[in-house]
């Protein structure tokens, strides 16, 4: 399994002001660095168990209860 990690800027143009620039820079990491980063851990498995009602658990995947549960119980472990 692989964490998808997404760093989203804006930055307006010196020479046009008016004008701003929306950037997206994507990383793509096994799920097992994460315990590296306990906290990010904990983060992680928040905004999941936020997320898993709503239809966006369903367009990550997370609306399978078995691949769920096993995810949060390892997110769990990490943060120890």
């Amino acid at each position: 399994m692989f964490l998808q990690v997404e760093y989203q800027t804006l930055r307006r143009l010196e020479m046009h002001s008016d004008y701003i620039l929306f950037t997206v820079r994507t990383f793509l990491h096994p799920l097992r660095d994460i315990e590296r980063l306990p906290r990010a851990a904990t983060n992680l498995a928040t905004q999941i168990r936020l997320a898993s009602p709503m239809s966006f658990g369903t367009y990550k995947g997370l609306d399978d209860p078995r691949v769920l549960e096993r995810l949060l119980a390892y997110l769990d472990r990490v943060n120890g």
